[in-house]
């Protein structure tokens, strides 16, 4: 067997905007794709708890308080992240509403993600254009757009999406530096990188100066340290956050401050923050799954960066080999600075979630997007490979439990009594089969570029479907059916959630929910005697209530199941 036949690009750099995958159509195609991926639910999907639904809680209330320099959640500083992300929803909501925020609603918090996804998108295909052929660039956006941690991220109000933005931006701008090292380029390199500390601390800066320190030990070299001008760096980013930095330690004290950035920096990395914790490689397994379907070729497009982008030593110890590595092609080695570095601090920090990594998504964009086209050149015979086919085949697996789980979705929604669940089920079923049956006969011809783009219509599809159906599903969105019913009784009544403390009740309410336990009950029942109250089904039996509703759900952030009340005292 053979791979099947494919055009060898050319290993050097081409211009940007050569040829119609480099032009303004390509552009316009890139936007397209994300707009039919992000929209569905956009703006029908509830407030998700629950970082969602604090970002866009302490936005609102910085809208309407005027209060630029400290963000809060009701009367609570929330100040473990940094306020750009707060002004640009503000900004977006006041933009929306005419500046009256008692008219909001959440999908127009956000809004800038959904923006930093379609120019994360850009700035992958610009940097491809100006790294490899155009037509590699136009298949990394295309990637990177319908990939499902970057697809579920536009849709939320959170600063991920813009962060991933600003560190493509700034791989693209140190690219144009390192290849013309002009002051205004320099000047606009870390103008993104102060953009970035703004939008979440370290992680821009860490990307960029991991990546200039790869370079200067792989080319024996001070030279791309100087062509970026680091004292101009470190003059830009002190005049762009230092003002905001001592503003809050006017209000609140520095050191206080300093004791909440150190347990967001530090803390984080030596230690789990909130259960969420995992091994080293954890990132790399889950790579696999949420940069579907561009995973395919992850393995070939880093082993190939390191075939061209590093000259390896061929005789000596290991130590000898490791110090002799240098740079040979400069974007294989600039991609594999950007990347490896930065992946491997992601693994070591112990804690861990699943869109940590979306900051080098673009970068694995990249080098599958190049390997895949480039796949007929004798260097990637090993493609050949038995054990090449075997870990296809379980990629086609990942496929099919992807579309597995729609029609799940799709099952839920018509036990609710949604009858188009039904055709959300045979869809995905459908383009699963479709995919899996024509998969087996692309392995058996060794023909993974065609399959690459197998899975990305599926991807597609089944992404369409999640955003139309996730939103009518009523399980998980427990807390927004009761303040619906709150609401339908009286929106003004004081509401009360026991045990059940989300966020997006605080959202949903603008506040006026307040989060007690089951032994303050009485007291808050005495205080409030006209109060409605959120109880588990547990204390019907043990309350004098009179129960106006009862809600049976998930309650997903805590892996849950459950039946809750919407209660007052029993007269």
């Amino acid at each position: 067997m053979s791979v099947a036949p494919a055009t060898t690009l050319p290993l050097s750099g081409s211009r940007a905007g050569v040829g119609r995958p480099g032009g303004w159509l390509a552009g316009v195609l890139l936007v397209i794709v994300c707009l039919a991926v992000y929209l569905p639910g956009f703006v029908a999907l509830p407030p998700v708890d629950r970082d969602e639904s604090r970002f866009a809680q302490a936005s609102r209330q910085m809208g309407e308080s005027g209060d630029l320099v400290i963000p809060r959640v009701l009367g609570k500083p929330r100040l473990n992240k940094p306020p750009l992300i707060y002004w640009l929803q503000s900004a977006s909501a006041a933009t929306f509403t005419g500046g009256d925020f008692s008219r909001d609603a959440i999908w127009m918090y956000r809004v800038p993600s959904l923006l930093g996804a379609i120019l994360a998108v850009l700035l992958t295909w610009r940097l491809g254009c100006a790294m490899f052929d155009p037509r590699a660039a136009l298949l990394a956006g295309v990637l990177l757009a319908i990939c499902p941690v970057i697809a579920w991220e536009a849709r939320q109000a959170r600063a991920d999406m813009v962060l991933v933005a600003l560190c493509v931006g700034a791989s693209w701008a140190l690219w144009r530096v390192l290849k013309r090292p002009t002051f205004a380029r320099a000047m606009l390199l870390w103008v993104v990188v102060a953009l970035g500390v703004l939008v979440k601390g370290p992680v821009t800066p860490m990307i960029v100066l991991l990546t200039i320190a790869g370079l200067c030990l792989l080319e024996r070299s001070l030279r791309p340290l100087a062509r970026a001008r680091p004292l101009l760096g470190l003059g830009l980013v002190c005049l762009m956050v230092l003002p905001w930095v001592v503003l809050v330690a006017s209000r609140v004290g520095l050191g206080e401050y300093a004791a909440i950035v150190l347990d967001e920096t530090l803390g984080r990395s030596l230690e789990p923050k909130e259960g969420h914790a995992g091994p080293p490689g954890y990132h790399a397994v889950l790579a696999f799954a949420i940069f579907f379907p561009g995973s395919l070729w992850i393995v070939a497009g880093v082993g190939r960066a390191l075939r061209l982008g590093l000259a390896i030593p061929r005789e000596g110890s290991r130590w000898r080999l490791l110090c002799g590595l240098q740079a040979a092609h400069r974007p294989e080695a600039f991609l594999l600075c950007v990347l490896v570095p930065a992946w491997v601090v992601f693994e070591l920090v112990s804690t861990k979630l699943p869109h940590y990594t979306m900051p080098l998504l673009p970068v694995l964009a990249l080098l599958a997007a190049r390997a895949a086209l480039g796949s007929g050149s004798p260097s990637m015979a090993w493609l050949r490979s038995a054990w090449v086919a075997h870990g296809v085949r379980a990629w086609i697996v990942l496929g099919v439990g992807l579309g597995a789980s729609v029609g799940m979705l799709g099952w839920l929604a018509v036990t609710e009594g949604w009858a188009w669940g039904w055709i959300v089920i045979a869809i995905a079923a459908a383009a699963s089969l479709v995919f899996a049956i024509g998969g087996v006969g692309l392995v058996s011809r060794r023909d993974y570029r065609t399959l690459l783009f197998r899975g990305a219509w599926l991807c597609v599809a089944l992404l369409i479907l999640i955003g139309v159906t996730v939103p009518r599903v009523q399980a998980p969105w427990v807390v927004k059916r009761l303040v619906d019913a709150a609401s339908a009784l009286g929106p003004d009544r004081p509401l009360a959630f026991v045990s059940l403390h989300e966020d997006s009740a605080v959202f949903l309410t603008r506040g006026r929910a307040q989060w007690i336990n089951v032994p303050d009950l009485d007291t808050w029942l005495d205080a409030n005697p006209h109060g409605l109250v959120v109880v588990p089904d547990s204390l019907e039996a043990r309350q004098a209530l009179h129960t106006h509703a009862r809600v049976s759900g998930f309650n997903y952030p805590k892996g849950k199941a459950g039946t809750w009340l919407l209660a007052e005292r029993a007269p």
